[in-house]
Order: C-alpha cells, then sequence, then structure tokens
C-alpha cells in the first residue's frame, strides 16, 4: 500500500494525549532527505526520497491517479546519461548535419549537466540549472534553445517509454536570443575574399554571392544540376550532407527551386570545371585532394581569406547569402521573389531576416510626393 514514511523519527510504544503514537529522532536526524514516499509498481516496491512531506504525498497522489488511469513507470534506476546515449543514436530520421549537432550539443552540453541524475529524479528545477550553466558559460541564447528543444525531445521520448510519468521541462525560462540586424556584405569585400581565398574556392564563392544559395547546396551541386540554355539554371532540389559522399533533401520543402544566373557566372563555372575536373560524383566543388569539399575545410579557408577584415562573429559562407539578398532588395525585387530565390519557407522569414534592408514607407511616400507634385 502506498505511504509515506518520516526518516528522521521511529514511532515509540507510547501515544500523547490525542492518542497518536509518540515519535522519537533516530541516528538518521537531519541526514539527508526526510520524507520517502513507498509504493508498489508492477509487483515491485518503489520508493522515492523527498524534502517535505507535502511532495511526498503529492508524488503518491500522482502514482496513484496514474495507476488508476492505465499510466505507469517501468521500474528502474536508468542515469539521464545512460537514456540520452541511446536516445542519440535513435535519431535515425534526422538529416545527417542535425544527428551531428544533436550528438555534439548531447556531449558537450546535456550529459555534463544532468546526466548522472537518475531520470526519474529530474525536476524543473535541475533543467532551469542546466540552463544557467549553459548561458554562464558563454553559449548564444540561440545555442541555449537549441540545446533545450533537444532536452525537451528527449525527456517527451522518456515518457512515451514509460521511464518517467511527465516531462520536468515544464515552466523552464530561456535567455532571450538577441536579433541584431544583419549587415551584408558590400560587393568590395565580396571581390576581396574572392581574390584570397585558396583559388579552387574562387568561383564557389562568386556563384554563393550570384545565387544565395545555402553552404549544403554550393558544396553538393553537381553537373546533371545544371540546365543550359538561353541562360544557365541551377537545379537545387538536394545538399551535401556527408562527404562519402551523401545527400539529403534541402533545408525545406520551399528550398526546392531553380535559380537562373547570368552570363558571367555561367562562364565562370565553365572555366571553373576545365581547371578543376568535377569529381567522379559529379560534384563540382571539390577539395584539395579531388574529393567532396567538407564543411569544415570551405570554413577554414573563408577564416584564412578574411583575416582582418572585421567581420562578424562566426561569419562563412553564408554572408554570401545575405549579400545575395540585399543585391535583390536594392533593386526592388518583391518580398516573395526574394524568398522564392532564397528558398525561404515563406516571406515571413525573409522580412524577420531582411525588413531593415527595403526602403521604409515614409521614405517611399516622401519620394512619390516629389515624384508626382514636383515632376
Amino acid at each position: 500500500m502506498a505511504h509515506v514514511e518520516d526518516r528522521w523519527t521511529t514511532p515509540t510504544d507510547q501515544l500523547d494525549t490525542r492518542g497518536r503514537v509518540i515519535r522519537e529522532r533516530n541516528d538518521r536526524y537531519g541526514i539527508g532527505k526526510r520524507w520517502m514516499a513507498n509504493w508498489t509498481e508492477a509487483g515491485r516496491r518503489r520508493s522515492r526520497l523527498f524534502d517535505t512531506k507535502d511532495a511526498a504525498t503529492a508524488h503518491i497522489g500522482e502514482v496513484t491517479k496514474a495507476q488508476r488511469e492505465g499510466r505507469h513507470v517501468n521500474a528502474h534506476r536508468m542515469t539521464v546519461g545512460e537514456f540520452g546515449d541511446q536516445w542519440v543514436l535513435t535519431q535515425i530520421h534526422q538529416r545527417a548535419s542535425t544527428r551531428e549537432q544533436m550528438e555534439i550539443r548531447w556531449r558537450r552540453h546535456i550529459k555534463p549537466a544532468l546526466g548522472d541524475l537518475l531520470i526519474t529524479e529530474v525536476q524543473p528545477m535541475h533543467i532551469q540549472t542546466a540552463v544557467l550553466r549553459w548561458r554562464d558559460d558563454g553559449s548564444a541564447a540561440a545555442t541555449i534553445g537549441v540545446t533545450y528543444g533537444y532536452v525537451a525531445a528527449m525527456f517527451k521520448a522518456a515518457v512515451r517509454g514509460r521511464l518517467v510519468l511527465d516531462s520536468p521541462c515544464v515552466g523552464i525560462n530561456l535567455p532571450r536570443e538577441r536579433h541584431e540586424r544583419i549587415k551584408p556584405l558590400t560587393t568590395e569585400q565580396v571581390m576581396t575574399i574572392a581574390d584570397r581565398i585558396n583559388p579552387r574556392y574562387r568561383s564557389l564563392v562568386l556563384l554563393g554571392a550570384a545565387t544565395g544559395m545555402r553552404s549544403g547546396e554550393l558544396r553538393g551541386l553537381t553537373t546533371d544540376r545544371l540546365i543550359w540554355g538561353d541562360h544557365l539554371t541551377v537545379r537545387i532540389d538536394r545538399q551535401l550532407t556527408t562527404t562519402e559522399p551523401t545527400w539529403g533533401p534541402p533545408k525545406t520543402s520551399k528550398s526546392d527551386r531553380a535559380v537562373t544566373v547570368d552570363d558571367t557566372a555561367a562562364g565562370m563555372l565553365t572555366y571553373h570545371m576545365l581547371r578543376w575536373p568535377p569529381h567522379d560524383s559529379g560534384l563540382i566543388f571539390t577539395g584539395r585532394e579531388n574529393g567532396p569539399l567538407a564543411r569544415t575545410s570551405i570554413a577554414t579557408a573563408w577564416a584564412a581569406a578574411t583575416c582582418g577584415m572585421d567581420l562578424p562573429d562566426r561569419s562563412g559562407l553564408h554572408a554570401l547569402r545575405h549579400y545575395h539578398a540585399s543585391l535583390l532588395i536594392a533593386a526592388g525585387i518583391s518580398v516573395t521573389a526574394v524568398a522564392d530565390r532564397l528558398g525561404h519557407q515563406d516571406s515571413t522569414e525573409t522580412l524577420r531576416t531582411y525588413a531593415h534592408l527595403w526602403p521604409n514607407d515614409e521614405a517611399r511616400s516622401r519620394d512619390a510626393v516629389a515624384a508626382g507634385l514636383w515632376g
């Protein structure tokens, strides 16, 4: 039968004036948590310690209700670390790049903060403490948000597996993400980077500026995705995920698109393929040994080429995507057209990222009056 036990006192044979058993302090008085909730689950005796009697009683109530409703937690003493190691391995439905990020976040952040705790003992305060630890260690708000998302998904899986009754990821306060306005590269900066970078990557930089393609889309571009006609059209329906090489689907359904390029960019790409023949798989941009181009290789080359240029921290190929968007906006291209060319999920994403680059309505109104009234 479920009950709450006082570990710090022992019952005596005496009764008080109200007829209740008198309890006296024992050797454990003041040591550890005082109250123990005891119950039976799947034929086995279970127990859990609490600081207060109210908390222990509430837990008994939750367990009793769960058993009455047909919900229960399997008996175990699994730690968060043991469960997390298994959970990360099961995420085979994720893209390879996402799985890699999950493994890194698990190994560097989640497991050190929560891994030693029994998964049944984790409370919201433990999750909140982990979040504060990540913040104090210097993690950006966006990184903390992603990491916490993995924790929440892991405990959701633990609930489905009946390892815990409820997820502790409730009411957690996350640091606010600071959305700094993007400052696009100038054309002069783009050309400087193209001139400085390893010559075999020059065309990749310029094609990124000319198309706004993502890193995985550029590195995964193959000759069969080039459609030659009056203008060259680049078919973007996949991205490089590993350097075996293997490809995965584009980032979103709207990222599946076709982008036309001007004749100068087409000629530059033709010259590149003559000087550095494509890989056997058809990959156009390759590494030093003519193999698939790894993300780390181009990141290293980019860092060397941009050294001393005072670019934002963690600048990379994505800066070319921002540059391309700024060209389209400056040319008066509509929000919808910019979103389509960049492969954004919708126009809201485009506005959220680049709204500050569009002329505001006040400026447009002033110019309209100047042109219409004064000619």
